[in-house]
């Protein structure tokens, strides 16, 4: 897109509207979709743990790598997230120094958008549509799907409802897909495709590969401060 938005500009300068305009087009959309930017939804984790304490949350800016560690009956737990690049999806990783300590529920929900959540398999997946009165007229928007994998190491995932419940894992890795008819209108089949994927690659290798990705990124924008390390803790 950067490379892209360069030709455009120095066909304008030249005052070649025409190919700046065909080149502009491939990322425009299908035109009856504008008119919206909307949250879309909310990923659910429920852990059930009543008290907590030794908590803190650090973004670490070198690795753009989030982590939330805290302690609850003795036990230490610790969520790395991350947004990798090459892959194009969301991870996030649930860890604890007990075995079988790990027991949660994992669901979606599309916010204020109408839609609908259901199961497969290890997977929840959301299918809904962002349409708002505000500033478009209702009816006009995007469609758009949401998809998480759960991969649980030891214990058991089982479906609850619209949601489903990880059961004494060692530890659970996360992975989400989200994709919108903006360009396309198989958005499911594009969330599918690339969890499976991404399902095949160990979570130390993703994590690798998305900090060799970030590091290697210019500093001219696409990359965040450079010689700094976590930010301030909140505990």
């Amino acid at each position: 897109a950067p490379e892209a938005f360069r030709s455009m500009r120095r066909e304008m300068l030249r005052g070649d509207y025409n190919k700046a305009r065909q080149q502009d087009e491939k990322y425009m959309g299908v035109r009856n979709n504008y008119g919206t930017n909307l949250p879309a939804g909310h990923l659910l984790l429920k852990q059930g743990i009543a008290s907590y304490e030794d908590y803190s949350h650090t973004l670490w800016l070198e690795r753009a790598v989030s982590e939330t560690v805290f302690s609850s009956g003795g036990i230490r737990y610790r969520r790395v997230a991350f947004l990798s690049n090459p892959q194009d999806i969301g991870v996030i990783r649930l860890e604890a120094d007990c075995a079988a300590a790990i027991s949660l529920s994992i669901g979606l929900d599309s916010g204020a958008n109408p839609g609908a959540v259901f199961v497969e398999g290890d997977s929840v997946t959301l299918s809904a549509r962002a349409v708002e009165e505000r500033h478009s007229d209702g009816k006009t928007g995007v469609s758009y799907g949401v998809r998480v994998k759960v991969i649980a190491e030891g214990g058991s995932v089982v479906p609850e409802g619209q949601a489903l419940r990880v059961l004494g894992a060692d530890r659970v890795t996360l992975l989400l897909a989200m994709r919108t008819s903006f360009c396309s209108f198989k958005e499911d089949l594009e969330c599918r495709r690339e969890l499976e994927q991404a399902a095949q690659i160990p979570y130390d290798t993703l994590l690798k590969e998305h900090e060799k990705d970030f590091s290697s990124r210019p500093a001219d924008g696409s990359r965040l401060v450079s010689g700094c390390g976590p930010t301030g803790r909140k505990s």
